[in-house]
């Protein structure tokens, strides 16, 4: 059925947008109609309708919804839950509680669609924006096994935990971020005001510069008079790898990347990983089979590369086989993570040998994130060995070949 992206106003005259599926344009805005919204524009998903989908996604990109304000309305959702408060009434009190406009918009469009007989999650996935994939199926997860109290209260620690990778990530790069800083200031300062003096004199005096000073003033020269053209190459470069990323080959070549880059490939991994044994372990607790709960995992991990070994391992089990097994074929994960799921799955105890495994790498990713600053210190040294190099002979070589201009002028006298 085609789909149509939509803008609509609601009962008290806020601004709604989302996607439904339909027959026609007319038909989609009779559905709009029924639901109480009163259609602003409707056009297909399609063509003009994916550059706007396009251009939305961007946007969630380059202003996304603070990790704060979802951690805090999951907490809010998991304790207005767990006393007995309908979810169509939590989401309404939290939603007038609530800040961040489009999270209040995203809050009041779901508790209007769970009124209407929809899951959460269903209603939480039309605001991909605001809730993420991992986010969405977890709930649905929780919804289907009736422990949703307990999922929310899993999401809160599975969000805890990225916010202090986050944190941990920020800190160990600030001052990496404070030295490149200060050094292209320092840069900037050398090239727009001590070059050009230089250029002046050789000019004046009919000498010739050396090479690498002429290359350092003609990339500042560009980039001076010709930076509304880099400033749009610039965005335009950036647009166009958001689309890439937002292919399916482009993710995952991109995240075929991720992983094999030095130092920060192993933590990246190892994030995965510790994401992976949280949530199989939290759907084996709660007794959904292993097929399901592969599944869910596949669609609720974020790396492509690490999904599809994970759809092998499905594939696996589908033949009858254990889903170690299919794991243990894959060269992404590493032989100990798939020998433990291995004794752990022969013993019978599969949930608390992920339990453990899961904390393992925690432990060794809150390792490396605490020790990340020292890890990059040999890539910010060659980074700056590099730019401070081709400063000082940009700056050197013209006086160094002007002081031996001087000296043979000063002999042949």
């Amino acid at each position: 059925m085609p789909k149509f992206l939509y803008k609509a106003r609601d009962r008290r005259g806020q601004a709604v947008s989302g996607e439904l599926e339909a027959e026609s344009v007319f038909l989609a805005r009779r559905i709009l109609s029924q639901q109480d919204l009163i259609p602003v524009s409707v056009v297909s998903a399609q063509g003009f309708g994916n550059i706007l989908r396009f251009f939305r996604v961007l946007q969630s990109k380059v202003f996304p919804v603070p990790f704060e304000d979802v951690l805090v309305f999951n907490q809010q959702l998991q304790t207005a839950y767990s006393v007995g408060i309908p979810i169509v009434q939590a989401l309404s009190m939290i939603e007038g509680q609530t800040k961040n406009k489009r999270l209040k918009q995203a809050l009041a469009i779901a508790a209007d669609d769970v009124k209407k007989g929809k899951f959460l999650a269903d209603a939480f996935k039309k605001h991909p924006d605001v809730f993420d994939r991992v986010y969405v199926t977890l709930v649905r997860s929780g919804e289907q096994a009736g422990e949703l109290d307990a999922f929310l209260e899993r999401l809160s620690e599975l969000l805890e935990q990225r916010g202090e990778n986050k944190a941990k990530i920020k800190s160990a790069t600030f001052y990496p971020k404070i030295v490149l800083g200060f050094l292209m200031i320092v840069n900037g300062i050398f090239i727009y005001f001590l070059l050009p003096k230089i250029k002046e004199f050789f000019t004046a005096n009919g000498a010739e510069l050396p090479a690498i000073t002429r290359f350092v003033l003609g990339v500042s020269d560009f980039f001076i008079q010709q930076w509304p053209i880099v400033v749009l190459v610039a965005g335009s470069a950036y647009a166009g790898f958001q689309y890439w990323l937002s292919t399916r080959w482009g993710r995952l070549q991109w995240d075929t990347f991720k992983l094999k880059l030095p130092v920060l490939g192993d933590l990246f991994l190892q994030i995965d990983l510790n994401a992976f044994c949280f949530v199989t372990e939290t759907l084996v607790r709660s007794g959904i089979p292993i097929l399901e709960t592969l599944s869910i995992v596949r669609s609720s991990v974020d790396n492509q590369v690490i999904a599809g070994e994970i759809e092998k391992a499905q594939e696996e089990v589908t033949k009858g086989g254990r889903f170690s097994a299919g794991l243990a074929k894959s060269k992404i994960f590493p032989s100990v993570f798939t020998g433990l799921i291995a004794m752990g799955e022969e013993a019978g105890k599969l949930e608390p040998v992920l339990a453990k495994v899961g904390i393992h790498y925690k432990r060794e990713t809150d390792y490396k994130l605490n020790n990340l600053s020292k890890l990059l210190e040999p890539i910010l040294l060659f980074i700056i060995f590099i730019m401070v190099g081709i400063l000082a002979l940009a700056i050197m070589m013209p006086i160094w070949q002007l002081s031996r201009v001087m000296q043979s002028g000063a002999m042949q006298q």
